[in-house]
Parts: C-alpha cells; structure tokens; sequence
C-alpha cells in the first residue's frame, strides 16, 4: 500500500511539474500557444526581442507574477535582471515581451508571491552570424582572377549555356551558378548571399536568400544549383570562410 501511495505522488508530482512550463517564442496565438518557439536565439546588433511565455496548470492568480533571469556566468548563474508581471485573473497562461542585448545562457523562472517557484528553463542567445551588405564589393587580391558564371547545365565541370537572364515560366527556374579562380580556392566553405534590387530605392538591398556550400581548399572551381522563385533583378556575392569577397555577379529573372 506504501508503495502504491508512492508511486501516486512520485506520478502527480510530474504531472504538476509537466503542466508548467516556459517557452521562448516569435509569438503566440490569442490562446496562449507558442509560435515558434525554440531555446537558441541571435543576436543583433540591436538585441533579440523574444517572448516569454508562461503555461501555469490552473488559472494564475494573484495581481502579480515574478519573472526572474539569471545569466551563467564562471560556472554558476547568477541574478540578471527581474520583472513583476500583471496578471489578468482569469487566464492560465501570459506572455512578456523581453529584450536581450548580451550573448550567453540566460536561467529564466517564475514564482508567485509567496517566492514558490512555478516553472524554469533555459535560453541561449548566441552572436549573429556576420550579415554582408551588398555594398562590400572589394574583391579579395587573391581572388581577383576569379570569375562567376550563370548557366542551363555544367558538363565535364564546363559551364555550358551561359546566360544572364531567365524567363519564369513556372512556379521556379532552375539555374546553375559556376565559380572558377583558376588557381585553388583557399577554403573549406563558400557563403552565397543573393540581394534583390529594391524597387524603391533601385538599390540591391533586400537580402533574398544565404547559402552555403562545402568544397574543398585545393579545387579550382565548383557550382551549385539554385532555384529562382521571383521575378526580379539579382546581385549574387560569394565569400570565402575567412569572409573574403571571392566574386559579384548580376542576373535577371524576368
């Protein structure tokens, strides 16, 4: 009888616990349910705003809620910041829109005003990945022979059919994009960043897609294929792994 007894509270227990919960979200639905919710954020320059929501296993009550975040620091975490949130009173779940503006591995838990913790878990806010603007033109002295060129098919590693323009006569056009330096490439990665020209401000500013492809450092050349969706003028940048500029081109989806 003990051991039915326990094995009751052991298993009410982890009910409780596993109807609170904290989820790191872009939004949420009118019904309190995370929208793409995930534990690993980046950076910006400006900060990452995340929405923190909390799940409770019964209507949360009390005029206030405490939200506290700790930050890891030399092996333990350690108070960060705090906030004392409003509660509607009839609602089993809120949500806080919070702000990070510093890299690491951030604690974040609630209690109630009694100090009796509810729900924890922990987020990561990782450095962005560097974001080129489509004004950093300066190819690389290493790459400065280097070419880059548009076409229907590559055979025999020749680019065949080369063309700078397309016709979108479906849903996508398949187009392959030919890199050659003439002398071996340097790097175990290539970062291909394709700008859309604004029609407003005629510039090529509208980061359409980042790519990146594996190849190895003594090739010469290498392609890949890429899939149009949209009408539209084209600038196409591919870097190096150490973020040189190898080389630039323009095409157009008509």
């Amino acid at each position: 009888m003990k051991k039915i007894a326990l094995i009751f509270f052991v298993l009410f227990a982890f009910s409780e616990l596993a109807a609170q919960s904290v989820y790191f979200c872009k939004s949420y639905t009118p019904k309190g349910e995370p929208i793409e919710a995930q534990n690993s954020w980046e950076l910006t320059q400006r900060g990452v705003s995340v929405f923190i929501l909390f799940h409770n296993d019964k209507i949360i009550s009390g005029p206030l809620i405490y939200m506290f975040i700790d930050k890891y620091e030399n092996g333990s975490y350690y108070p960060y910041d705090s906030k004392a949130i409003k509660t509607s009173g009839t609602k089993t779940w809120l949500a806080y829109n919070y702000k990070f503006t510093e890299e690491g591995s951030y604690a974040v838990y609630f209690q109630d005003a009694e100090q009796k913790q509810l729900a924890d878990e922990i987020i990561k806010i990782k450095p962005a990945e560097k974001q080129y603007s489509e004004n950093e033109s300066v190819i690389a002295p290493y790459y400065r022979n280097a070419v880059m060129k548009f076409c229907d098919v590559v055979i025999a590693g020749k680019p065949m059919n080369i063309r700078s323009s397309v016709v979108l006569s479906g849903p996508e056009r398949k187009v392959y994009i030919y890199l050659n330096n003439y002398k071996p490439l340097n790097t175990y990665e290539i970062k291909v960043y394709i700008w859309k020209k604004n029609s407003e401000t005629f510039a090529y500013d509208i980061l359409h897609r980042i790519k990146r492809y594996q190849v190895k450092p003594d090739w010469e050349d290498t392609y890949f294929k890429f899939l149009f969706t949209e009408q539209g003028d084209y600038k196409i940048m591919i870097y190096s792994q150490s973020e040189a500029l190898i080389a630039q081109g323009f095409f157009k989806v008509f």
